[in-house]
């Protein structure tokens, strides 16, 4: 079985030699290109199984990149990765408004172990695997409406979310609506409006809160994700 093959894209050529360890620890191969051209013609040579998007290239940025891709239906369905640091919110808020799949930080390369086990679980998401069942909510009855958006709005307060600022949770906020009326958030971005209307179904904010569960794995992995919905869910 062909080893999956990883894309950087980023202009640090450190960052990349490091990348190459720990992908090769990994059971990965390597491909790296500083900037959005050579990333481009990378693409065409050969399909990645993920790509790791830094955001501040040379020339073309990340972002824009990322949406050249988009808009391109032989590059469809290809995994994206927004490869940033955890400090910078913007950053990371800027790849999931152009479209990427995921944001995996770069902080954890000074921990191997966990990078290699973001790096295992974004690979399973970019081929279809669906976030760990015990992520969500604990189940139980049929909630009502109210306390649906009231669980995510405790969510949205926690401080693993808050740290990277409000386009974050703005981006998070707007990915996990999908669509649906634009009335539930608050006149911020940053928060759902029970009283607003229309006032969502208990069913419509039940698939609310599943797809910001979604979004919160992609964001910062399954653990994290899940110390914060649990926090939520007690505080019921």
């Amino acid at each position: 079985m062909p080893k999956p093959l990883l894309l950087l894209v980023d202009d640090a050529p450190e960052m990349a030699a490091l990348v190459r360890v720990l992908a090769a620890r990994a059971g990965c191969e390597v491909a790296a290109c500083g900037d959005a051209g050579g990333a481009w013609a990378a693409l065409q040579a050969r399909r990645p199984d993920l790509v790791l998007l830094d955001v501040n290239l040379p020339g073309v940025s990340g972002p824009d990149l990322l949406r050249r891709l988009r808009a391109a239906p032989e590059f469809a369905g290809l995994a994206v990765a927004v490869y940033c640091h955890a400090d910078l919110g913007t950053d990371a808020a800027a790849g999931l408004e152009a479209g990427a799949d995921f944001v995996f930080f770069k902080d954890l390369a000074v921990r191997p172990d966990d990078w290699r086990r973001r790096l295992k679980e974004v690979l399973g998401g970019a081929h279809g695997r669906p976030p760990p069942p015990s992520l969500g909510w604990t189940a139980g009855p049929p909630r009502p409406a109210a306390e649906w958006v009231a669980a995510v709005n405790r969510a949205l307060r926690d401080s693993a979310l808050r740290k990277l600022g409000p386009e974050v949770t703005r981006a998070v906020l707007r990915r996990a609506l999908a669509g649906a009326a634009a009335g539930w958030l608050t006149a911020d971005g940053l928060a759902l409006d029970v009283g607003r209307t229309p006032a969502p179904s208990p069913e419509a904010a039940g698939l609310l809160a599943a797809r910001f569960t979604e979004q919160l794995w992609r964001l910062l992995g399954a653990d994290a994700a899940r110390a914060v919905t649990d926090a939520a869910d007690r505080g019921r």
